[in-house]
């Protein structure tokens, strides 16, 4: 089986799984927000979300008129949707009212099928080949996939018109571009520019680490014969994947640097740089291990990244990617722990936190064993993980903020009610597939005898 063709499989089981439980609440606030102001520019050409202001607390008050508080990246993927939804509807003789429950359901489902569920496929995707393409085992890309698309709180969130799931994967984007074999010059760096540039469009808060990915592309340009060779397409390309952010606020704010939480109605956003202060170390833990909003109980697959970082550090052809990938999980903590709404509000496990998720799964794929007990282990992290993520998205990913212990006051009692379990009848199959087409892997590697040896977390435990 080529790597194509198992790159097509694996978005194939992906959007599959994805589609088969989404979309999640499309009337939640956050959602109303975006899907509002993608309709309000197909219905009249304007950035106004007053139709909808009454369904939702996340707007921005200005001028006598609400609009979109958050970045208008995502938002702006979803006009052609909206779009295309909105003549679908005319076409049938429907409302098309955005201020209507059934318009806003309609325009959020497609936009959660077409613009999250893709490009969250679409991720899967680029972490097969981006570990391929850095020396990873066939069978340890697969294993990344399998583990970041449907064994973690990626899988859920990409079920819902959130931004999370897509700021994450574009960051993986980056990476793989940076990464990748071809030089890095001419329209490469260019097409990295743009994602670079619309990623912050998409997240302000991914800046950063996009920044870094950017960084690491200069220094790849200087090893290549010139910083220049990298640097000048990136600088033209860059400016123009931010340009729909200056232009959006200024159209909106009568300001390019004027942001819709300047004008939000939550007094957190005072706090700080728009509610992000200092690191909080029990924060931090609660973020990591706890049943609140802990990361590592909901995907316990994810104990294996830092023995995969170990082992990409130990290797020179990887070990710019892996301190990358380990700066970036660092950021994301760091915020995470020093926001004033750290806890995500309606949140099943820590939402905030998801970005950091497709970066992080590339280390997975070097955490892939040789020997049969550490794969063992491996499989059995992986498989709770799998469960874990399929109980949470088919609960739902909006556990309220006063349950202490989501999983099991509002994640178990949901799960055991038959109602909610429809969508598993999907899902179970696509693991199944996945599967096998890991065990597939890891035979084709043996039989050409191109395991590669333990990895650090093995190693480290005496096995091999």
């Amino acid at each position: 089986m080529s790597n194509r063709l198992l790159a097509f499989l694996i978005f194939c089981l992906s959007l599959w799984s994805f589609a088969a439980v989404a979309p999640q609440n499309p009337y939640n606030d956050q959602i109303v927000t975006r899907i509002g102001l993608a309709s309000a520019i197909v219905d009249s050409g304007r950035l106004e979300i007053d139709r909808v202001a009454p369904w939702t607390v996340d707007k921005a008050s200005f001028g006598g008129h609400f609009y979109a508080d958050k970045a208008p990246g995502h938002p702006l993927l979803a006009v052609p949707v909206v779009a295309a939804a909105k003549l679908v509807r005319e076409a049938l003789g429907l409302t098309t009212d955005a201020a209507r429950g059934a318009v806003i359901y309609d325009y959020a489902r497609w936009a959660t099928l077409v613009v999250n569920c893709t490009i969250a496929a679409a991720a899967a995707v680029v972490l097969f080949l981006a570990a391929i393409g850095l020396g990873a085992s066939r069978a340890g890309a697969v294993f990344a996939a399998f583990a970041l698309s449907l064994g973690t709180p990626f899988f859920g969130w990409s079920t819902a018109f959130f931004a999370h799931s897509v700021s994450g994967s574009f960051l993986l984007f980056a990476l793989a571009l940076v990464l990748g074999r071809a030089p890095m010059l001419g329209g490469r760096a260019v097409g990295l520019g743009l994602v670079l540039g619309y990623g912050c469009v998409i997240d302000l808060t991914a800046a950063p680490p996009l920044a870094l990915i950017g960084l690491l592309a200069v220094v790849r340009g200087a090893r290549e014969g010139s910083p220049a060779r990298a640097l000048f397409p990136l600088l033209l390309g860059g400016p123009m994947g931010l340009a729909p952010l200056p232009i959006y606020n200024q159209l909106a704010f009568g300001s390019p640097f004027h942001l819709g939480y300047e004008n939000t109605a939550f007094t957190g956003m005072s706090e700080g740089l728009f509610g992000v202060t200092w690191p909080r170390a029990d924060v931090f833990l609660q973020l990591l291990i706890g049943p609140y909003r802990g990361l590592l109980p909901l995907a316990p697959v994810l104990l294996l990244v830092p023995f995969g970082l170990v082992a990409m550090a130990r290797d020179a052809r990887t070990r710019p990617a892996a301190i990358v990938v380990a700066l970036i999980v660092a950021y994301y903590f760091w915020l995470n722990s020093s926001y004033f709404y750290w806890n995500g509000g309606l949140s099943t496990g820590p939402r905030q936190l998801v970005p950091l998720l497709p970066p992080a799964a590339l280390a997975l794929a070097f955490a892939w064993p040789a020997g049969a007990a550490e794969k063992a282990i491996a499989l059995a992290l992986l498989a709770v993980s799998l469960v874990l993520s399929l109980a949470c998205t088919l609960a739902g990913m909006f556990a309220p903020d006063t349950m202490l212990f989501p999983l099991t006051e509002f994640v178990l009692p949901r799960v055991l009610d038959p109602v909610n379990d429809a969508p598993a009848l999907l899902v179970v199959p696509a693991w199944l597939a996945f599967a096998w087409l890991l065990l597939r892997a890891g035979r084709e590697a043996i039989r050409k005898g191109s395991v590669a040896g333990p990895p650090a977390w093995a190693e480290q435990t005496g096995q091999s």
